[in-house]
């Protein structure tokens, strides 16, 4: 996780990152490697979107920088793809050395893979799409037609043509060259997190209007987020931890289904760090500006949202609006008009960019912040 964090910020190049994991499996067999490799499921719905691809007649290839070659085609046949290409991995003995080459690694690798597969078999960038998560993508863009962000990180939300978060099928829209707008559908998964998000807004009010210890409350809640942690652990051993286990498998999307899901946990760090590090009644702002705004936003964007933000194609300009006014509104209850809507605009105007930083943590910031400043 660290490594990864080193590469997010640009600190460590994809290579030296790749290297020095790697390293980490020095002396494991490729049998033990294999057995890791065969226990991490795919992504939710790769299946049906790889069955979709086919039946319009899409030639598929898989391009990991991550995975080893051989991994690479083992997915490709489970998965129905015609191409795969990963990094080569140095066995001694059958056993790993750490060792790790290849073009995949290299700052423009996958671009240099995707061009010799079109070369090879004549293909035009007009037939070709690139759905890609991070900015190692990158090079790959002007070799295509179309690109499509799945959980984009900054670069690629910024810079695709379509993005989406969370279901890999909502993918499927837009691989028609018809499509006019990128509205994804609204999932009962979706109406759920969202009443949980939203319905967080009680917090402040039983603070304010039921003389609800905030100090108390932020106990409770740290106290419930650890039980929620050992839940998730438990889950992904297969085991079941009423009630927490019953409200994820309802409200998680895409990779949460199998993998930790960490965004309660940020969530209910944002609220305990607006509980505890602000006077009173900017924290409850702060907290209406989370619940409300946050949740507002991503409903009327996902469900009305037409105009896509320029800057972060996950965005609409439709959400940020309506996340400034529901926001601001809620604020009023605890601090001034101007206080209240120069705080929601702010901070949702900086949700609305692509950033590194989990919006449940970036938003408690910002709006602390500008709320301390005003006088």
């Amino acid at each position: 996780m660290f490594l990864g964090f080193l590469y997010e910020i640009n600190f460590f190049t994809l290579e030296k990152t790749l290297q020095e994991i790697y390293r980490l499996f020095e002396g494991v067999s490729k049998e033990e490697f294999h057995q890791t490799f065969k226990a991490i499921p795919v992504i939710p719905g790769v299946q049906q979107v790889f069955q979709r691809l086919r039946e319009k007649g899409y030639q598929i290839a898989i391009i990991s920088s991550g995975l080893p070659d051989f991994f690479a085609e083992e997915l490709a046949k489970q998965l129905g793809a015609n191409y795969a290409s990963g990094l080569r991995l140095e066995m001694v003995n059958n056993r790993i050395t750490g060792k790790i080459s290849g073009d995949v690694i290299k700052p423009n690798g996958k671009a240099i893979v995707l061009e010799r597969i079109l070369k090879e078999e004549n293909y035009s960038r007009h037939q070709c799409i690139v759905v890609a998560d991070d900015r190692n993508n990158l090079p790959m863009f002007p070799l295509v037609a179309k690109t499509i962000g799945y959980n984009p990180d900054a670069m690629v939300a910024a810079k695709c043509d379509y993005a989406v978060k969370g279901n890999l099928q909502d993918i499927l829209p837009f691989l028609d060259t018809s499509v006019k707008t990128s509205r994804t559908p609204y999932t009962r998964n979706d109406a759920f997190r969202e009443v949980i998000h939203m319905g967080s807004f009680l917090i402040p009010l039983l603070c304010q209007f039921l003389d609800v210890n905030r100090y108390a409350m932020a106990g409770v809640i740290f106290a419930t987020t650890i039980a929620y942690a050992f839940s998730e652990l438990a889950r992904r051993e297969g085991a079941n931890f009423p009630p927490f286990t019953v409200v994820t498998n309802v409200a998680a999307v895409g990779e949460e289904k199998w993998g930790f899901a960490t965004s309660p946990i940020l969530f209910a760090l944002g609220i305990i760090l607006s509980l505890i590090l602000y006077p009173a009644q900017t924290g409850f702002a702060v907290i209406a500006i989370l619940t409300l705004g946050d949740g507002a936003a991503r409903i009327t964007g996902k469900m009305l949202g037409k105009k896509v933000l320029p800057y972060n194609k996950t965005k609409k300009l439709e959400g940020t609006a309506v996340g400034i006014l529901a926001s601001a509104s809620a604020s009023l209850l605890f601090v001034t008009p101007f206080k209240a809507l120069v705080a929601s605009t702010i901070s949702m105007i900086v949700e609305s960019l692509p950033s590194p930083i989990n919006d449940n943590i970036m938003i408690p910031i910002v709006a602390g912040v500008v709320l301390t400043a005003i006088p």
